[in-house]
């Protein structure tokens, strides 16, 4: 029995070739595609700005690659570079490195060495410089200086330089001997803890002195004690009753007088808030700080209107600074009084006088007060009638009742000034002791300011 041999499916043979045939066409088109892509020969761009670069090769189907780069002798801001080279054959469509030439700062960096960390941050950094790292060694140089940099001394370097610092702990194992420092001004005691290697220190106010400010009257440690490596010393000392005022007391003071013992006692008026309250006194009833502060601080009061019988535009609620010599102006005419105040007491505000203060200094006229500093001495009048039409007024200035302690504890420049129809003029200029009261009879003409100062500074000012 003979067995019959399988029939060959021409067919699909047939399909499986012509699909041979295109898929190899496809691949031949591909390839032939990718070879046919064009050629072009790199232009020069050394020079150009990155806008013509960018033009040239966007012609060319070239992409720019750009990056900074600081390159010596080279335009600024303009091509320094480019990869591949001028003249390289390359396909369309491939991107080129472009380099601009973008320099930096040059700095010749600064010795920083035996100087502390935070002076070094400061000197770097206004020199735009900034600081990489901080390292810390044992050494013989004392605790907290640097002892070594990199850069180095005057190496070059750019904004974008970063500076590392080495720091000194200090000798290992340090220990030394708190020494007695009290007595030494303040920076004497510094550099002799700096010299002993100490480089924590701290200082503290206590009180104020007259004699001997910036004096160490205190230490911790205290002498003999043993410091080590951390140790914080602090060290404390009065301060200069040049930096220190006390605050007057103000409570129950006239307004009109409220700057002018404000303006002596080298303070200023600050804000000034009012209350209606029938429980407590009129006038001022707080005002803060109090005790002692520093100098040029504005003082805050509180005024109670209720009651309140001196008007408020006595008060002015910010002080114009006070002028060394007021401008000139044209005093208002006064009546004097057909019974001047006797003792040591000015016109009250009710008296003629009362309006007729010197507006360019602000300064408040005489109250009624025995803190009235300058005044017509007890028993007198203004004396009439001289052959020249002047008047003689006796004024005597008298420190002890006025509540500033720093007339009554150190020497003051004193000056008496009048203004009247003759001019201006320095009745007295003297060094006046503590406590010294000041007399003298002055001569005037016609309507006048009766001017006073203390170590140049207006004190006072009315019209006799």
């Amino acid at each position: 029995m003979e067995l019959s041999r399988p029939r060959t499916n021409w067919g699909r043979v047939l399909l499986v070739i012509l699909g041979l045939l295109l898929i190899a066409g496809l691949l031949y088109f591909t390839v032939s595609r990718y070879f046919a892509v064009k050629e072009v020969r790199l232009p020069n761009l050394i020079g150009l700005s990155s806008e013509e670069a960018t033009a040239i090769l966007a012609d060319l189907k070239l992409e720019p690659e750009f990056f900074s780069e600081d390159i010596d002798n080279a335009i600024v801001n303009a091509v320094s570079s480019q990869s591949p080279q001028a003249g390289t054959i390359v396909r369309q469509g491939r991107s080129v490195a472009v380099g601009i030439n973008r320099p930096e700062l040059r700095i010749t960096m600064p010795s920083v060495v035996d100087i502390s960390v935070s002076n070094a941050t400061e000197m770097l950094g206004n020199l735009g410089l900034d600081l990489a790292e901080i390292s810390y060694q044992y050494s013989d140089a004392a605790v907290g200086r640097i002892i070594a940099q990199e850069p180095p001394a005057g190496s070059v370097a750019s904004v974008s330089t970063r500076v590392s610092l080495v720091v000194s702990r200090g000798q290992e194992g340090f220990r030394t001997t708190m020494p007695n420092l009290k007595g030494l001004s303040i920076d004497e005691a510094k550099k002799r803890l700096r010299d002993l290697g100490v480089s924590s220190i701290g200082t503290t106010s206590t009180g104020i002195s007259f004699d001997r400010p910036g004096v160490i009257s205190g230490q911790v440690p205290e002498a003999g004690a043993t410091l080590t490596q951390g140790t914080h010393v602090i060290l404390s000392a009065p301060l200069s009753t040049q930096a220190i005022s006390q605050v007057p007391q103000l409570a129950g003071v006239p307004l009109s007088q409220i700057q002018m013992q404000l303006n002596a006692a080298g303070l200023s008026l600050g804000a000034v808030t009012y209350t209606n309250d029938p429980a407590q006194s009129p006038g001022v009833i707080s005002f803060k700080p109090s005790g002692y502060t520093l100098r040029d601080t504005p003082v805050e009061i509180v005024i109670n209107r209720e009651g309140l019988t001196e008007p408020i535009t006595n008060l002015a609620a910010v002080p114009a600074p006070v002028a060394t010599v007021p401008a000139q102006t044209t005093p208002t005419p006064v009546t004097t009084p057909s019974n001047p105040a006797p003792t040591v007491a000015q016109p009250s505000p009710s008296s003629p006088s009362s309006n007729s203060q010197t507006s360019t200094s602000q300064t408040p006229e005489p109250a009624q007060s025995s803190s009235t500093p300058a005044t017509p001495q007890e028993g007198t009048s203004s004396l009439t009638g001289a052959a020249d039409g002047s008047r003689q007024v006796p004024i005597t200035f008298d420190p002890t009742n006025l509540g500033v302690p720093s007339l009554m504890e150190q020497s003051y420049k004193f000056k008496l000034v009048v203004q009247d129809e003759r001019g201006e003029r320095t009745v007295v200029e003297r060094t006046v002791q503590p406590g010294e009261s000041v007399t003298s009879n002055v001569a005037i003409y016609g309507d006048a300011t009766v001017q006073t100062y203390i170590n140049g500074i207006l004190f006072q000012a009315w019209n006799p």
